[in-house]
């Protein structure tokens, strides 16, 4: 499956809409893109990660999710 391009502003966008969905994710949010990486990894990806935080809030509960939405989005986006 070919990956679509965002910009790091479109992709973190995506990130925040997706864990908007999540019940009890009032708080939480994605900061960040992690790296774009010089060449895609084995699967074909081309950025890293992405930072999450909780305002006030313990992360921990959240990282399934988190953890989830990344991985989702990276076997679906590339940086431009």
């Amino acid at each position: 499956m070919e990956r679509e391009l965002k910009t790091k502003e479109e992709l973190l966008k995506i990130l925040n809409e997706e864990l908007k969905k999540v019940e009890d994710s009032e708080g939480y949010r994605f900061d960040s893109i992690g790296f774009k990486l010089i060449e895609p990894d084995s699967e074909g990806c081309n950025w890293s990660s992405a930072v999450f935080h909780g305002s006030g809030v313990h992360c921990e509960p959240m990282m399934p999710i988190v953890d989830r939405i990344i991985q989702e989005a990276r076997r679906k986006y590339n940086l431009k």
